[in-house]
């Protein structure tokens, strides 16, 4: 997910130094992590699309199990669900 200008993917380490000297840049006092980051891609892909296994090629996942964390269903969902029957 994350590449230095060479394309070359950048280490775990690296990443985390990174987005702590932006975070703190920036003046955002929350914690903000590379894994955060990715996880908040993720739903977006999910609330914007509705398809896990666009999120399952987005991330590298092997399983869609492993995917299926970011499916969210609303209240407001279900009932349009069961009204429509």
């Amino acid at each position: 997910m994350f590449c230095g200008k060479d394309g070359v993917h950048l280490s775990t380490r690296h990443v985390q130094r990174r987005l702590r000297n932006w975070r703190q840049s920036a003046g955002i006092s929350r914690q903000v992590t590379a894994h955060s980051c990715r996880h908040k891609f993720a739903l977006q892909i999910y609330e914007q699309t509705h398809d896990l296994l666009l999120v399952q090629a987005a991330l590298g996942h092997a399983s869609l199990g492993s995917s299926v964390v970011y499916a969210r269903v609303s209240a407001e969902q279900v009932r349009a669900a069961v009204a429509s029957r």
